[in-house]
């Protein structure tokens, strides 16, 4: 029997807030581009959140940041990883403390359940930008 997880929902967010007795889930802050002013940049605080489905038994589950441009993991954190059956929804929020972002460009966070990518939210670290004037050049 081939049994097929499937990441339901991937992001990058500034908060999280939980309250687990209704079961409730707020995101705050979602985004898809992280300004820098510098190069290298430590970004105090940023949450993944992950909900998986399809799983059944126990996995290798591994959250890793890749710079697109030369396909490095830039961070990267494990863990087990366990299912009940395959209908349990698995969320899982990751808190990440000062991760440092070398230069601009795409990067990715990717989700893999022993080794295997299953689930990918791309976004971009920008550098500093000329203010627009107001003539527009």
């Amino acid at each position: 029997m081939v049994i097929i997880i499937s990441c339901l929902r991937a992001f990058v967010v500034s908060v999280l807030k939980g309250n687990s007795y209704a079961f409730k889930l707020s995101l705050i802050g979602l985004f898809n581009r992280i300004q820098a002013q510098k190069f290298p940049l430590s970004h105090s605080l940023l949450h993944v959140y992950i909900a998986l489905v399809g799983g059944h038994g126990s996995y290798n589950g591994e959250l890793r940041f890749v710079n697109m441009s030369d396909k490095q993991i830039t961070a990267k954190l494990a863990g087990p990883l366990a299912f009940k059956d395959p209908l349990q929804v698995v969320e899982m929020n990751f808190e990440i403390k000062n991760l440092v972002f070398r230069n601009e460009g795409k990067y990715t966070v990717e989700f893999c359940c022993n080794g295997k990518p299953i689930g990918r939210r791309d976004f971009f670290v920008i550098g500093p930008r000329l203010p627009i004037s107001e003539s527009g050049g």
